[in-house]
């Protein structure tokens, strides 16, 4: 069974899939680009900050042995392998070493038997030996050396232990060694570090345990091979790349790289849950923002349809009433439209007709003096109304040539001469009046066609509004992609910042160094070191909440950038529609001042027939006069009469008329 659909269903149902279908589409498309985007951002951010720490694990255990070779090039470090009664004085450099670098736990000074000679716990100092522990022999094979993290004694917090030898004479005599304290590097390098709500970084030592994490119950308690991240880590060429991995049935994703110089690999991990938060909620606002549009626009439609369809039905009423022979009804559509248009075009050819009826009812009556106007060249019923008229006061002319020849006029045409002038006056009242009527339309129309040139130059107006609004939104669209470049600009200025407090970090750690070499001179110029640190740890922070702030700026400002452009495009859609109106208002004002100017030249016609009826209401009064001369010519009249074939009706009026010569030439020429 086929589907009938009306007019406003037909536009409304196809016009509301297409804007569901595109606003959809567009909303995946927009979903997928954004999480793909999001997805390649915040990967290549994992690998830059694993990449960054690795960098900093490395330079921190770098600077740490570069400090233990600096103090070892100290004299009185010789000078107690040599005499262990000097330890005192060095367990006092050691001890004001700490005090300025407070990462060390633990300094000491070791004899080549592993014994403690020297340190900053003078508690311990001669009692402890140390010779059974790797980084001893391994800096006593000469070489500098890092040990495996483990839990500190004395704090409980993790430690590691690096080792450098210490020679004379080309001899190696003695290791120096210091017990770092994990949990100040895990709180400056690997804490801070954040991906998303969720996201951190941590690191495993050689066998994987954790050596820093945010969690710290878990340091030196957990193995990470225990578990799928850490079995993903032990595959090295999955290194410096984004591994998935599943924890407590959550997916998560990885990146992870190995120092080198220590042996631990250093990881952050995110959840894309987490990552894609902000995604799912521009799909979600997508969403919404789809419905609420379609909702609009298909009441915006319904509410531009309606009236149309209601306009079309009345169009179809008037059609059928015209169909029917009914030419009394009228649309009446007070609109600027084109249905306006189609409005006006067909109540002035109901109009037409009903003057066509009009006219052939005049015919009908015997009035052959009307004049029927031609509309166009292919005005079939206007031609044959002339052809009609034509023919019948040719016959008419002819008739009249007899009766002016007929000798003896008849009591019946002159009565009928009478009647036709009294109809002549009846014709030129009527004429009158329809000539008031047209000289009022003829007024109507031109105030119609002053109208439609006013509204003409409101137009042009408000084309060159929508001209110059479309002008200041392309302005708009350029400042912000201006204002889009500088807050990436600035977002480099920020990182160039972050690195020159990184820096100043290292080199405060070296005054530091310095200071403690210096002994009491140096006390006041280690604490001016402590604060640059300070400083810089402090510059560093604010740098990456500043970068944090631009990236979001960026973002808004990208935003803002898409929606000026959205907002551009439909302001131009605009200012085409306005210029469409404006050649629309134009037509009309040409039209309406064509049609003035037609009932104009309509108006002097009509003085031309009232003219014409005058004349012919003085020729009506000389037939009268002239009725008496018809009798002579009336047996040629009847000869002439005889060629025509008359019905039964007619031969009895015939008769009935007495055999009236001009009735039966009469009723023949209108038969």
């Amino acid at each position: 069974m086929r589907l009938k659909l009306g007019i406003r269903n037909k536009l409304l149902l196809p016009i509301t899939f297409i804007m569901i279908a595109g606003m959809l589409i567009s909303a995946i498309m927009s979903y997928n680009y954004t999480k793909n985007a999001i997805t390649s951002a915040v990967g290549a951010n994992m690998l830059d900050t694993v990449d960054s720490s690795r960098k900093q694990v490395a330079a921190w255990v770098l600077n740490l042995e570069s400090d233990l070779h600096t103090f070892s090039l100290n004299p009185l470090f010789e000078q107690v392998l040599d005499d262990p009664s000097l330890d005192t004085r060095l367990n006092k450099i050691l001890q004001q070493i700490k005090q300025v670098a407070p990462q060390y736990e633990n300094l000491g000074l070791l004899d080549h038997t592993g014994l403690l000679i020297a340190g900053s716990n003078p508690a311990i100092v001669g009692k402890l030996r140390l010779n059974e522990r790797d980084y001893f022999k391994g800096a006593m094979n000469g070489n500098a050396v890092i040990s495996q993290p483990v839990v500190s004694r004395d704090t409980g917090n993790p430690i590691f232990v690096v080792s450098v030898p210490l020679k004379k004479d080309g001899t190696i005599q003695g290791v120096l060694f210091a017990a770092v304290d994990l949990s100040g590097f895990s709180k400056t390098f690997i804490d801070p570090i954040k991906i998303g709500e969720k996201g951190y970084a941590f690191v495993t030592d050689k066998s994987g345990v954790l050596i820093a994490h945010p969690d710290k119950k878990r340091i030196l308690k957990v193995n990470t091979r225990d578990y799928t991240i850490g079995q993903k880590m032990t595959d090295k060429t999955s290194a410096n790349k984004i591994v998935s991995y599943i924890l407590d049935g959550e997916k998560k994703i990885l990146a992870f790289a190995v120092d080198e110089i220590t042996g631990w690999t250093i990881g952050v991990t995110a959840s894309p849950e987490d990552i894609y938060s902000a995604v799912l909620k521009i799909r979600n606002v997508n969403v919404i923002m789809t419905i609420i549009l379609v909702v609009v626009i298909g009441l915006v439609l319904f509410i531009l349809v309606t009236p149309i369809v209601n306009a079309l039905k009345k169009g179809v009423a008037f059609a059928d009433a015209v169909r029917s022979g009914d030419t009394s009804m009228r649309l009446g559509m007070q609109r600027s439209d084109e249905l306006g248009q189609l409005s006006s075009a067909l109540d002035a050819m109901a109009d037409g007709l009903q003057a066509r009826a009009e006219r052939v009812e005049q015919v009908a009556d015997g009035d052959l003096s009307v004049n029927i106007a031609l509309q166009s060249d292919h005005d079939t019923l206007g031609h044959a109304l002339v052809k009609m008229i034509k023919n019948l006061n040719q016959s008419l002319a002819e008739v009249n040539m007899v009766g002016e020849q007929v000798a003896s006029g008849s009591t019946q045409i002159s009565g009928a001469a009478q009647s036709l002038s009294q109809g002549g006056s009846e014709s030129a009242a009527s004429l009158e009046e329809i000539t008031a009527s047209v000289t009022q339309m003829a007024s109507q129309s031109e105030a119609n066609a002053e109208n439609a040139l006013q509204a003409k130059k409101l137009s042009a107006s408000a084309q060159a509004f929508a001209d110059q609004g479309n002008s200041r939104m392309k302005d708009m669209v350029q400042a912000m992609t201006k204002i889009q470049g500088s807050s990436q600009n600035i977002s480099k200025i920020i990182k160039t910042i972050d690195e020159i407090a990184f820096q100043t970090n290292l080199l405060a750690l070296n005054a530091a160094v310095e200071a403690a070499r210096a002994g009491q001179h140096g006390k006041g110029f280690a604490v001016v070191a402590e604060e640059v640190r300070n400083l810089a740890a402090r510059s560093a922070k604010a740098a990456k909440e500043t970068a944090e702030l631009i990236e979001g700026s960026v973002t808004l400002t990208t935003d803002g950038a898409n929606i000026a452009n959205q907002t551009a495009t439909e302001l131009e859609n605009i200012v085409n529609e306005v210029h469409k109106v404006t050649d629309l208002v134009t037509e009309i004002a040409a039209v309406s001042e064509e049609q003035a100017q037609g009932i104009r030249q309509v108006n002097v016609g009509l003085g031309q027939i009232d003219a014409v009826t005058q004349q012919n209401m003085a020729m009506a009064e000389e037939s009268a006069a002239s009725a008496e001369e018809l009798a002579s010519q009336a047996d040629r009249l009847q000869a002439m009469l005889r060629q025509f074939r008359l019905t039964a009706i007619e031969e009895q009026n015939s008769t009935r008329l007495g055999g009236g010569a001009l009735t039966k030439s009469v009723q023949k020429s209108i038969a």
